[in-house]
């Protein structure tokens, strides 16, 4: 029995992937057409294939629950992006840091204080949105079509993976060879083990596994790690080991960014986004709540101050400080009636804001109440605050 790694298209229009045992390719291909199964890619994975798979990497995270308590732990995934869309869809996290558990004391203190990049974030808003439009696109197109754009997208990552693996080499190559005096022996074989790995499997299918190694191989070129140590470099060559050092650090970020942008755009491409589309992103943007918070907030703040003003100058006057300026703002009309508003907004804002509803009718009924309340107190003020 064989052991062959596939990717496929189920009925539903979802991408998987794993491993089928049979005899052979023809057998395993059966297999999986007898499941359902639109095969986008079969072949019997080579041994560093194999490893990457079952080795999966654990990174180390800090994220905040529902809760707003902080959970700190450990997640398996292949990738830091793949850790990331885990923690915030399955576990329903915010995630505030998330760094390989392997990598060095400095470079998690640097995430740490950094934390995390942008591109992780803006990676999952797109592919929930491009989740989103193939939902709506399956009612109005057969299944054959999904399944011929899950080969064709799978086909234009892998072209572009390709690309900034060559785009990437073709400067690194180089790079090891001027700078082999200045690189620790051990480190440099190891870069060159991945290049050559790289280089092997280029051309396969198995996109995943592509974007995986060339993400461990621009972190290692970018780690200080990979040169030798001060005290083995003579003084009057410091300066240029830095600025060497510098050049691999900037191919690394600068790839890194490109390949992380590039997955982007190439996605937003892929999915063909329609005026349909962009009228549901202004629906998720909720502008109408928005301005109704900010309303909301400025009258709550503004309840807020006058109530710190308003405790102050009774203290004042209760200390007989300056009692006539005191008597004169404990009885103004204006200064109790912005008071009372700002209270009536803060407990309106709770319903509005924080009050579990169920329907949108229910928001309505509150705001409704709320105009009511203002009318009713600006009426009755006279006789809530007689005193003024």
């Amino acid at each position: 029995m064989h052991k062959y790694f596939f990717q496929a298209v189920t009925a539903e229009g979802k991408q998987i992937s794993g491993y089928v045992s049979a005899e052979s390719i023809k057998v395993a291909r059966e297999k999986l057409s007898a499941g359902g199964l639109s095969i986008l890619t079969l072949e019997e994975p080579t041994e560093e294939i194999d490893t990457m798979v079952q080795g999966m990497r654990v990174y180390q995270f800090e994220a905040t629950n529902k809760l707003k308590k902080k959970v700190q732990g450990t997640i398996e995934a292949v990738e830091l992006y793949e850790a990331f869309k885990k923690l915030r869809l399955e576990y329903k996290l915010d995630v505030n840091y998330l760094v390989d558990s392997a990598s060095a004391p400095t470079v998690k203190e640097k995430i740490r204080t950094e934390g995390l990049p942008s591109e992780l974030e803006d990676r999952l808003q797109v592919e929930l949105k491009i989740q989103k439009k193939k939902e709506k696109k399956k009612k109005h197109s057969d299944q054959s079509n999904e399944v011929q754009e899950a080969v064709d997208a799978n086909e234009e990552e892998r072209r572009f993976i390709v690309e900034k693996i060559d785009a990437v080499l073709s400067e690194v190559v180089p790079l090891l060879e001027e700078n082999a005096e200045f690189i620790d022996g051990h480190k440099k074989r190891e870069i060159e083990e991945r290049i050559s790995l790289l280089m092997r499997l280029k051309h396969s299918n198995s996109v995943a596994h592509l974007r995986s190694l060339t993400q461990r191989l621009l972190e290692q070129i970018s780690s200080d790690e990979i040169f030798l140590k001060d005290a083995n470099i003579p003084s009057e060559l410091k300066e240029e080991m830095e600025r060497r050092r510098s050049q691999f650090q900037a191919i690394g970020t600068n790839f890194d960014k490109a390949i992380s942008k590039g997955l982007i755009d190439l996605q937003v491409k892929l999915s063909k986004l329609d005026a349909g589309v962009l009228r549901d992103s202004v629906k998720d943007l909720k502008p109408f709540e928005k301005l109704t918070n900010v309303f909301y907030l400025f009258f709550t703040c503004l309840g807020a101050l006058c109530s710190v003003f308003l405790l102050f100058v009774y203290a004042l006057y209760f200390f007989e400080i300056q009692v006539d300026q005191t008597l004169f703002f404990l009885q103004s009309p204006l200064l109790w009636y912005v008071w009372g508003l700002g209270m009536l907004m803060m407990l309106s804002f709770y319903f509005v804001r924080f009050y579990p509803k169920k329907e949108w009718f229910e928001g309505l009924v509150v705001l409704g109440c709320t105009i009511i309340g203002v009318l009713v107190y600006t009426v009755q003020f006279p006789i809530l605050f007689y005193w003024t």
